[in-house]
């Protein structure tokens, strides 16, 4: 397999875009009793610009021609992804006179895939391919039933436990069953500490598992979902305006979906075809996070994070990984219900393949802003509109989802106001 970048021609290439609405109903059924219901949809859409998946390949002949072994102008492709959601989810909490909080949850979730299509040149110019010649098994479905519990259990004043279980079963990838515990001890006001474990399970996207008819990628229907064991200690600083963390984690991953380090499906080589990585993937370091009220309505904050990876297989650092990264962000809030919000990422150096004999990947930073707007009324919905443009770097992908804080709104025997969070975002990938 020839793997070639497309040459740098400061366009944008790869283009993902996110759209999420949200609708929430908290409802007190007693004192001590308390539901909220759940209900939205996200909608996920991919798009690639002239992908060179070969470059231009000819062969000089005596009268000076040439005879070409690939169309002129190299194998193009231009795929197009969408992905669509719809959730419906419920939590109870019972919070009794005692040191005992439960929690209960349940989710629903139905994906599946909308419209996909490849557009590639042929002999005959660029043509539409779907169906059979796609480069994605269509009318892909995936649901998703999940219920969790969680109790917290107060066992002094200072010292708080939880623990959690967490139930999901995938039509398409089985049942899983991952548990969590933490403990957070309270020296003081200003001076707290924390302990957490937790198991996650990541199943193998629809790419991972149903990509077919092209020499680059291929899914495998044998594919196991990732898991991922992890364990945190931290330390937390408080004053009046000024918050500091300090945490140390280690993480293993096991299952790790990767594509083979030797694809070669036209020289007759290993079929491409994503696969399980046979060792386990360690992950260890610190993170040091700050944040300041400068204003009432200007806060400044940041982070600065270490990791320390190992393949597995070769003892290797993990390749794509990076050991800084960083992150400084400014948020004002001239009014109420208006917010915007400005941050600088850096990534340091990133490792490649044991047997890539080129230079890490260089350090880069990117720059991101936010504007949010949330309208509410005391008996009817609210509405929440962010708006965070963002362009993203090769193999680094920051999250821009943001979670607003529900409306703060005293407790009362009758049902809060319903709540719709609006969710809209674009990442450009240069």
């Amino acid at each position: 397999m020839l793997h070639i970048l497309p040459s740098d021609d400061e366009r944008i290439a790869v283009s993902n875009e996110h759209q999420a609405l949200e609708l929430t109903q908290k409802l007190n059924i007693s004192e001590p009793l308390k539901l909220e219901l759940r209900a939205g949809c996200r909608r996920y859409e991919l798009d690639m610009d002239k992908i060179v998946a070969m470059q231009e390949i000819s062969i000089p002949l005596p009268d000076g021609s040439s005879m070409y072994i690939t169309l002129p102008g190299g194998s193009i492709a231009d795929p197009h992804y969408e992905e669509e959601e719809l959730y419906v989810g419920a939590e109870l909490i019972r919070r009794g006179k005692g040191p005992h909080t439960f929690l209960l949850g349940m989710k629903y979730s139905d994906m599946k895939t909308e419209d996909i299509w490849v557009d590639t040149n042929t002999a005959d110019g660029m043509e539409r391919w779907q169906g059979d010649k796609n480069w994605l098994l269509e009318d892909r479905n995936r649901r998703v039933y999940s219920a969790y519990l969680q109790e917290v259990f107060e066992m002094t004043d200072h010292l708080t436990l939880t623990a959690g279980l967490r139930y999901d079963h995938y039509n398409d990838m089985g049942e899983y069953l991952t548990p969590r515990a933490s403990a957070v001890y309270r020296l003081n006001d200003r001076h707290i500490f924390k302990a957490q474990y937790s198991q996650a399970v990541l199943p193998p996207t629809f790419t991972d598992l149903h990509s077919h008819g092209n020499s680059l990628i291929a899914g495998n229907r044998n594919l196991d979902s990732e898991h991922i064991r992890s364990g945190e200690l931290g330390y937390i600083y408080r004053n009046s305006g000024t918050t500091g963390r300090v945490t140390l984690f280690y993480s293993e991953l096991e299952d790790n979906i990767e594509y083979p380090k030797y694809a070669d499906a036209i020289g007759g080589g290993e079929t491409p075809q994503y696969r399980n990585a046979d060792g386990m993937i360690k992950m260890m370091g610190f993170e040091l996070e700050f944040e300041r009220m400068l204003r009432d309505n200007l806060r400044l904050g940041g982070n600065l994070s270490f990791t320390d990876t190992d393949e597995g297989e070769t003892g290797e650092p993990l390749p794509g990984s990076a050991r800084w990264l960083a992150n400084l962000a400014v948020r004002y809030t001239p009014v109420r219900d208006y917010d915007f919000a400005l941050r600088h990422h850096y990534v340091g150096e990133r490792h490649r393949a044991p047997d890539d004999d080129r230079d890490k990947v260089d350090a880069c930073d990117t720059w991101a802003s936010r504007a949010a707007m949330q309208r509410h009324m005391p008996s009817g919905p609210m509405f929440f509109i962010p708006v965070f443009p963002q362009k993203k770097n090769l193999f680094f992908q920051p999250s821009n989802d943001w979670h607003p804080d529900p409306l703060n709104l005293p407790d009362s025997s009758g049902p809060e106001p319903i709540q719709l969070f609006h969710n809209r975002g674009m990442n450009f990938e240069t």
